[in-house]
């Protein structure tokens, strides 16, 4: 195109191209000056949706008149000679050649005060697009330019969406599409939501934090991970990343940043003012500062420039600047006397603070000096009390607190991390996270997540958290001294040792099969660096209160029994060892260069919350003595029941006995319940639901679980650990034969999902993947659905011709169909945020549950060769349930349109607080 002429425009040049244009230089023959084409593409101009799209680019940006921001001159049409277009006429719109380059070009050379300057004119720019409707949707430094002369212009407003309530505006991107670019999207355009003029807000901030940083506050890997951090990962403070940024200037960009549309920045023309403001602000500093360096007048009592101490209590220093180098001569002495009287100030004021200042609640102190007080979580939290490690640390100073906790309310599940010193604690996480352990040097947290499976850690500053290794059912870390990371659990059942900048393990302990060791937990590792305190579990563990510490040498591999009866010990540098058994803390004197006990144990105090079926406890100490444990104890797991839920709320006891349940499945003529109980060895059992009776089915040996009915309902299908492994097993549902292997794979762990209907075969969980296995001799497997994202509760409809799952790849759970066995097509059902899916009795409609409203729906499906839904219909309304009614596990049950609901008797509760006990080694 290069050398025509279209209309009265001489093309010169091409400029660039993009998702929605080519554009090229021109020369206006009529108006004898420079401008810039852009054409939609020849391969879109058959898209009528394409194109009313670019007149709609067109036309909102031609209403703006603004110095930041490229001015449109019109809209034209190009014929082609040779129908290229085929026979169509091609859109071009004709706007202001910018001479210089784009933001992205100019990144790295940029000061704080030119960004700052850029930034101004880019937020009024927006906001002055704001006034009239238009939203860009694709600010980037791409699409920002920035001339010789320094002005800033944003360009290309091929994203804009006309801010209109009015029904007869046409949506023009598909529901539930993303618009925009990765990186630069606001979370409601990554869950494909509708976006206003907000959006531009955050993408604003994000652009506003590169320029001032240098970096992306959301840094994925791929596109879907950072989808993820967008929508649910906080990004760290500028401050952090850079030490010159101001606090006042990280607050303007992090409200940008804010993941809710209603608590973030809500005008660009707040947003220009407060960045003018700082800037002017940030000027007078530097002339105040430049004023204090003066030497201070003679006979003054205070310096100019010099900090009178409020003498507050470590951690809430404070300073009081007296600045009298700017007083003329004649005031010097009234300077003077101003000054001793703010430094009268600080003394009064510090005594006051002294005494008044306690972050605590109730504390006590003995005549030791030992202080005990409490803390409570942050309101409507509980702590989050799990199977894999402690939920609270303190850092290794002393100084910070981190727990992880959650609320009924809403579901969530944080970690939060409070100074020791502050009443207040900042949440870090958001996400299905576990426990918790402070770096060496407190400057990071490690945890597990559930939905990513993997241990990361996360700066105590905030921001994006990174993987640092994978990780199966870990359970609890610690550091060695040359910065290694001791993390048990995995296939092996031991302990894998993650050298320092590296994600790969090594295994440094293993359970002994010929001893009936099934797994290694609790690691915490001794001054010497030579040698490890480890808990251990056999086959024939009943609860954890029977299980075994000992002493593991990393050089010979072996074990040394130090006490029968305890878990999750900890060696203290008093020269002791600390463990919990039942609802109490115990302690052992220990010898670290012999690795013995030197006297008898004794019971301290109760609390630690252990976990009976996995050992776990809740409690940290720091090297100054402090120790931190959530008071009660062991953990309330035990006391669940099992009931009948109907779509009005109305519950009809099941299984009345309460016990550590989970995992229900109700068989396929709903006569019979299959169904964990959670213990050391965790084991299946079966209710005749006709009779009430309860009916043992696995003996120990290591854990059992997701019991799954085959199609006839004759046999239980479940996953046990044999010999360091987790195969798929079955046995008839009465016990009146005997457990068999189905499938088993060397080093990989299987788990079932559900059985076909026609009763051939068996979908179960390969990793993070589904697979697929005969339930013939050959036992032959496939693979079904395998990506890089964890996908879960496969379902085959009723007819055999569509298979369901849910999958984590849009950063939130949603379910999605494919063709049964095989075919083409994949269809995305849910938005939103699902869970919980299952088919009705004739594979017409799928139930799910809606994790947004908390409410079950029914949505039908028709369509041969695709998937058509209908419009969905409430089943449940979960919100409208008791308060009391606290349901942790699950399943529906199609045919008689009930479910069956594990829950948790009223009034069990988890810890809403922390004991805090200062100067305890000294006790």
């Amino acid at each position: 195109m290069i050398g025509q002429t279209i209309s009265h425009y001489k093309i010169l040049e091409k400029l660039g191209e993009g998702g929605m244009g080519v554009v090229y230089k021109a020369h206006d023959t009529k108006l004898d000056r420079e401008i810039a084409l852009k054409f939609l593409p020849l391969t879109l101009a058959a898209s009528e949706a394409d194109r009313a799209r670019f007149l709609q680019e067109a036309r909102a940006a031609a209403s703006l008149d603004n110095a930041n921001i490229c001015t449109i001159y019109g809209i034209e049409e190009h014929h082609p000679a040779d129908g290229a277009a085929g026979g169509g006429a091609q859109l071009f719109i004709a706007m202001a050649y910018v001479e210089g380059t784009t933001l992205r070009e100019k990144l790295s050379a940029m000061t704080q005060k030119q960004a700052i300057d850029i930034a101004i004119q880019v937020a009024e720019g927006l906001s002055a697009a704001h006034d009239k409707g238009v939203v860009h949707r694709d600010i980037k430094p791409e699409n920002v330019m920035v001339r010789k002369d320094g002005v800033a212009q944003i360009m290309d407003f091929g994203l804009a969406k006309l801010r209109e309530t009015s029904s007869k505006i046409n949506r023009l991107t598909k529901q539930g599409s993303t618009v925009g670019t990765a990186g630069y999207m606001s979370p409601e355009q990554v869950q494909g939501m509708d976006a206003d003029h907000r959006s531009d807000i955050f993408s604003f901030g994000v652009l506003l934090y590169e320029l001032l940083t240098g970096q992306l506050p959301f840094r994925g890997v791929h596109e879907t991970a950072l989808a993820y951090e967008i929508v649910n990962v906080d990004p760290a403070p500028m401050s952090s990343v850079n030490a010159g940024i101001d606090p006042s200037l990280d607050a303007i960009v992090l409200e940008c940043l804010e993941k809710d549309m209603n608590e973030r920045a809500q005008s660009m023309k707040q947003i220009a003012v407060d960045l003018k403001r700082y800037k002017r602000e940030s000027s007078r500093q530097r002339v105040s500062r430049v004023t204090a360096a003066r030497p201070a007048m003679q006979g003054s009592r205070v310096q100019s420039g010099a900090a009178i101490s409020t003498g507050y209590p470590s951690g809430m220093t404070e300073s009081i600047v007296a600045d009298s180098g700017t007083q003329p001569a004649a005031g010097r002495s009234g300077a003077s006397k101003l000054t001793a009287l703010v430094a009268v100030l600080g003394i009064v004021l510090s005594a006051v603070m002294l005494f008044l200042w306690s972050p605590w609640t109730n504390p006590s102190t003995g005549e030791s000096g030992v202080t005990r007080t409490s803390i409570p979580l942050p309101a409507g939290y509980e702590l989050n009390l799990n199977w894999i490690g402690s939920p609270v640390d303190i850092s290794p100073d002393g100084k910070m607190i981190a727990f992880c906790a959650f609320s009924r309310d809403s579901g969530s599940i944080q970690i939060f991390i409070r100074p020791i010193d502050s009443y207040t604690a900042k949440p870090l996480t958001r996400g299905a996270d576990t426990f918790i352990k402070f770096s060496p040097d407190g400057k990071w947290i490690y945890y597990f997540n559930f939905n990513d499976g993997g241990l990361f850690r996360v700066s105590i500053d905030g921001g994006a958290p990174v993987r640092v290794a994978e990780a199966q059912n870990p359970r609890g870390i610690d550091f060695g001294s040359d910065g290694s990371i001791y993390m048990a659990g995995g296939q092996v059942g031991g302990v894998l040792k993650i050298r320092p900048g590296s994600d790969s393990t090594e295994a440094v302990s293993v359970p002994d099969r010929e001893k009936k060791e099934i797994s290694h937990r609790y690691p915490s590792i001794l001054p010497d660096g030579k040698a490890m305190l480890l808990t251990v579990k056999y086959t024939t563990t009943p609860s954890f209160d029977d299980a075994n510490i000992v002493v593991h040498d990393l050089e010979t591999g072996r074990n040394t029994t130090l006490i029968e009866g305890g878990s999750h010990a900890s060696y203290l540098p008093t020269g002791d060892i600390l463990y919990v058994r039942g609802g109490s803390f115990f302690v052992a004197p220990f010898d670290p260069g012999t690795r013995t006990l030197t006297g008898p144990t004794r019971e301290l105090f109760g609390g630690g919350q252990m976990m009976v079926e996995s050992g776990a406890a809740s409690y940290a100490f720091s090297r100054n003595g402090t120790l931190v444990y959530p008071p009660g104890g062991p953990a309330p797991s035990k006391e669940l029941v099992v009931d009948w839920l109907y779509p009005d709320l109305r519950k009809v006891p099941l299984i009345a006995e309460a016990r550590s349940y989970g995992d229900p499945s109700v068989s396929p003529d709903g006569t019979r319940l299959a169904i964990t109980v959670n213990a050391a060895n965790n084991d299946i059992w079966t209710w005749d639901i006709r009779r009430s009776l309860m009916q043992r089915l696995t003996f120990g040996g290591g854990n059992h679980g997701n019991p799954t009915w085959t199609a006839d309902g004759k046999r239980v299908i479940f996953y046990a650990e044999r010999d360091g492994e987790v195969e798929l097993h079955w046995a008839p549902w009465n016990g009146s034969g005997k457990e068999e292997k189905l499938l088993g794979e060397k080093g990989v762990a299987l788990f079932p999902a559900q059985c076909t209907p026609d009763g051939r075969s068996l979908l179960y969980y390969r990793g993070n993947d589904i697979w697929e296995v005969s339930l013939d001799s050959a036992r032959t497997t496939r693979p079904l659905i395998e990506t890089p994202f964890n996908e879960n509760n496969p379902r085959v409809s009723p007819n055999g011709r569509w298979l369901s799952y849910e999958s984590g790849e849009s950063g939130r759970n949603e379910v999605y169909i494919v063709p049964y066995p095989r075919g083409e097509g994949r269809w995305q059902i849910t938005s939103g945020g699902a869970g919980r899916s299952s088919w009705n009795r004739d594979g017409s409609e799928l139930f799910y549950l809606d994790n947004t409203s908390d409410k079950y729906y029914a949505i039908p499906l028709t369509g041969t060769s695709s998937v058509e839904p209908g419009t969905r219909r409430m089943i449940a309304d979960f919100s409208k349930a008791q308060d009391t009614d606290r349901f942790v596990d699950g399943t529906f049950d199609p045919v008689n349109m009930r479910w069956v609901v594990v829950r948790e008797l009223p009034g069990v509760s988890s810890p809403k607080s922390l004991n805090v006990v200062t100067g305890w080694f000294e006790e």
